[in-house]
């Protein structure tokens, strides 16, 4: 397909030939970045009974004049056991059950203790300092639904209804070629001429950091026969073969060709309406594994993960990727690309004035030293011409 598509319609052809992985059951303690596979309900009520949320005193409301005789004490995993007589209190710490009878709780600040007796300098009202049963969960309430990505306050959630095991949809396999006679494996010395192959380490990080398994394949020599056999050898044994280089026009870019040669002709897309990005290759290999080729400048690769490989990878795991967004203005100007939608890598900078985006002060996709930090990108829409310093701009948070 030589004619050009817009991002959406891009990322949308993507997502359609991808396919959710199986279901595996895991240890809870394994499952922080994994995304669920079942719907959890509420096993029971939380809090399980009405508990006081200070240090103080359970009262009846209906009997709260004068001193009120000290009957006993209730603390978090001794619970008093009996009921609470009319004129009595009992004294209570955080977290403990309120006794049968009692219906408030008056914090210690605000009582005055003498031998067997305790006075009060204010009038409970019921419900007052409790957590009464079911306030924070019912049971059979919905906590989270299939396709959420646990982070590490939901694991915590989970193990307070004593699950020690949790089913989550498998990771993809991704391998991770590169092609490029200038690159040189890390480890290897670097010959005249030569580069580190530092954007498949830049590509394997964030397949990790989205809940893939990332392999990074010896760098793939210029050669359409080697992009060829790499391309079917990856694409037997991975979910998602990600090409980094080799997706233009030029003499030694073989990918798309490669593509459509193992694919059978299923090379679904390779340029897009975007900047950086422009050529991006899209096919699937016979046993149905998807193929991406992203641009090998530096800048294009990682914007270009983040618009398609991303979505991809959230696929496989039963989730929908859908980007962060807010509206910032900048600190300096920005020139788009009117015809194409621009991606600007940059920084949100906090001032006395609230938030910014910072980009940098010239685009360069060849300079890897430009994503050092990078923590957002600013978008600029097909007919945008570009916005000045101080004006507001589209920014998609890469959280």
């Amino acid at each position: 397909m030589n004619t050009m598509i817009d991002v959406d319609s891009a990322r949308n052809h993507i997502v359609e030939h991808i396919a959710r992985l199986p279901v595996e059951r895991i240890p809870l303690s394994e499952a922080c970045g994994r995304v669920i596979a079942q719907m959890v309900l509420s096993p029971r009520n939380f809090p399980h009974a009405d508990l006081s949320a200070m240090d103080g005193y359970a009262v009846r409301t209906d009997s709260q004049a004068g001193g009120l005789v000290l009957q006993g004490e209730s603390a978090a995993g001794h619970p008093f056991q009996e009921t609470l007589q009319v004129g009595h209190c009992v004294r209570i710490f955080t977290g403990a059950a309120l006794p049968s009878g009692a219906d408030a709780v008056i914090m210690q600040e605000d009582a005055s203790a003498e031998t067997d007796s305790v006075s009060f300098t204010t009038v409970a009202h019921a419900g007052m300092n409790v957590r009464t049963q079911g306030s924070h969960l019912k049971q059979g309430q919905i906590v989270c639904d299939s396709g959420h990505k646990l982070g590490p306050s939901d694991v915590g959630v989970l193990a307070s209804f004593g699950l020690t095991n949790i089913e989550v949809f498998a990771q993809p396999r991704v391998a991770i070629l590169s092609t490029g006679d200038e690159l040189c494996d890390l480890g290897d010395v670097l010959q005249p001429g030569q580069i580190h192959n530092s954007n498949a380490q830049m590509i394997a990080a964030s397949v990790r950091t989205y809940g893939g398994i990332p392999t990074v394949w010896p760098v793939v020599r210029d050669v359409f026969d080697d992009v060829r056999r790499a391309l079917e050898l990856a694409s037997k044994t991975s979910d998602l073969v990600v090409t980094i280089g080799g997706v233009s026009v030029g003499d030694h870019d073989h990918v798309s060709k490669a593509m459509t040669k193992v694919g059978g002709d299923r090379l679904v897309f390779w340029k897009i309406r975007m900047k950086p990005g422009k050529p991006l290759a899209f096919g699937v290999a016979p046993s149905g594994t998807a193929m991406i080729g992203l641009p090998g400048n530096p800048l294009s690769a990682f914007v270009c993960f983040h618009q398609f490989v991303r979505p991809a990878l959230a696929t496989f795991q039963g989730a929908t990727h859908v980007p962060v967004c807010v509206t910032l203005p900048t600190t300096n100007e920005i020139k788009g690309s009117v015809g194409r939608r621009e991606f600007i890598p940059g920084k949100i900078a906090m001032s006395e004035q609230g938030a910014r985006f910072e980009g940098p002060n010239r685009m360069d996709s060849g300079n890897s030293f430009q994503l050092m930090g990078v923590s957002a990108l600013a978008v600029l829409n097909e007919d945008s011409a570009g916005v000045k310093g101080g004006d507001p701009v589209l920014v998609e948070i890469l959280s």
